[in-house]
C-alpha cells in the first residue's frame, strides 16, 4: 500500500512539473506570437510608422536638401518646387511604399516601384520657363520633373529590396515570413494567449499540493519568465540601442528609427504585462505564506491552550477519583460500628460523669 502511494505520489509530481514546463513554453511563445501579430507580420505597423508626422517631416527635410541641390545645379526656382511637394502627397506615396515593403517582405517578392508624380513638377517647371522666355522643349522640361521627382522617391523608399548584387530582403523573407513556424506563430497569437491563460489557471488550481505552493510556482515562472525579457528590453529602449547604429542623419537611419523604436516599444509593453503579472502573483503568494503562518501559530497557541485544558481537566479527575476512594473506606468504618458498642460509650460516659459528681 505505500509502495502505490508513493508511486502515485511521484507520478502527480511529474505531471505537476510537466504542467510547470509547458506553462512556461506557452507564456513565452505567447509574448513572441503578440508581438509579431503587432509589428513584423502586421501591414497596418508599416503604414502608421512610415506615414508618421514625424517621419514625415524628416522625410520631407531629406527632400527639401536634395532638391535644393538639384535646384542650384539646373538653376529652377526652389521654393516654388518645394511649394507642390507637399505633406500629404509624401504621405500617401511613403504609405504606398510600406504596402509594398510588406508585401515584399511576405510573399518573397521583389519590391514594387514607387515612384513620385511628376505632374505638378512640370507644372511649375513650365510656368518658370514661359515666365524666364526660356526656349526648352517639352521633353526636357519632362526629363527635369522625372529627375526631381526621381529625388523625392529615392528618399521616400530609403531601403530598397537590393542594392546592386546585394539583395537585401530575401534573407528577412526566407528565414522569417516564409517560415512556417514562426508564421503559425503570429497567425495564431489569440490561440497561443489563451492556452498560455489556461495553462496558467491550471497551475494555480492543480499545480501543487496547496494554494501556497501553487501561487509560488506560477509566480516563480512569471518572474523568470519576465527578467528573461524585460530587463534586457528595457536595457536596450533606455539605452536608445538604434541610436547606436553608426549611421549619419539620412533616410535609411530615419527608416531603422522609425521600424525599429515602437517595435522596441511594443516588445517592452508586452513584457511589462507579464513583469506586472509576475510581481502580482508574487505579492499573493507572500501574502498567502504570511497568511498560512499566521494560521499555523494560532493552531499552534490553540493546542497548547487545549493540551493545558486537558492537564487541568486530567489533574481535577485524580482529585476527584482520590475523594470517591476515600469516602467508602469512611462509611465502612461507620458501618463497623454496632448498638452494642454504643451501649459500652454510653456507659463509659456515664461511668465518668458519676465520679466527677462525688
Amino acid at each position: 500500500m505505500k509502495k502505490r502511494n508513493k508511486a502515485a505520489a511521484f507520478f502527480i509530481g511529474v505531471c505537476r512539473f510537466i504542467l510547470v514546463v509547458v506553462m512556461a513554453a506557452s507564456l513565452f511563445a505567447a509574448t513572441v506570437s503578440v508581438f509579431l501579430n503587432n509589428t513584423l507580420f502586421n501591414e497596418n505597423y508599416y503604414k502608421q510608422q512610415l506615414t508618421s508626422d514625424e517621419y514625415i517631416s524628416e522625410i520631407n527635410g531629406y527632400i527639401g536638401k536634395a532638391i535644393k541641390s538639384s535646384c542650384l545645379y539646373y538653376g529652377l526656382p526652389y521654393d516654388e518646387i518645394v511649394a507642390v511637394i507637399t505633406d500629404e502627397s509624401v504621405k500617401e506615396i511613403s504609405g504606398n511604399y510600406a504596402e509594398a515593403l510588406y508585401k515584399s517582405l511576405k510573399n518573397g517578392t521583389q519590391l514594387a516601384e514607387i515612384n513620385y508624380p511628376s505632374e505638378n513638377i512640370k507644372k511649375v517647371l513650365e510656368d518658370f520657363f514661359e515666365k524666364e522666355n526660356a526656349d526648352i522643349d517639352d521633353e526636357t522640361v519632362q526629363l527635369i520633373a522625372d529627375d526631381l521627382a526621381g529625388t523625392v522617391s529615392a528618399n521616400i523608399v530609403a531601403i530598397k529590396d537590393s542594392y546592386g548584387s546585394i539583395n537585401l530582403f530575401k534573407p528577412v523573407s526566407k528565414y522569417v515570413f516564409s517560415n512556417k513556424y514562426v508564421q503559425m506563430t503570429a497567425q495564431y497569437w489569440m490561440l497561443i494567449t489563451a492556452l498560455c491563460v489556461f495553462l496558467t489557471v491550471l497551475t494555480l488550481s492543480v499545480g501543487a499540493s496547496t494554494m501556497r505552493k501553487r501561487l509560488y510556482t506560477t509566480a516563480n515562472v512569471y518572474w523568470l519568465a519576465g527578467c528573461i525579457m524585460f530587463i534586457p528590453v528595457l536595457v536596450f529602449n533606455n539605452h536608445d540601442i538604434f541610436s547606436k547604429i553608426a549611421l549619419n542623419n539620412s533616410p535609411v537611419k530615419s527608416f531603422i528609427d522609425s521600424i525599429g523604436k515602437p517595435m522596441l516599444h511594443n516588445l517592452l509593453r508586452i513584457t511589462t504585462v507579464v513583469f506586472v503579472i509576475a510581481c502580482v502573483l508574487l505579492v499573493l503568494a507572500v501574502i498567502a505564506f504570511i497568511s498560512a503562518m499566521v494560521k499555523r501559530h494560532k493552531e499552534k497557541k490553540e493546542a497548547e491552550k487545549d493540551a493545558d485544558n486537558d492537564d487541568i481537566s486530567e489533574s481535577e479527575d485524580e482529585e476527584a477519583d482520590d475523594n470517591e476512594a476515600i469516602k467508602p473506606e469512611e462509611d465502612d468504618a461507620s458501618i463497623d460500628v454496632t448498638e452494642e458498642d454504643i451501649d459500652d460509650i454510653v456507659n463509659e460516659i456515664y461511668k465518668s460523669s458519676a465520679k466527677n459528681n462525688k
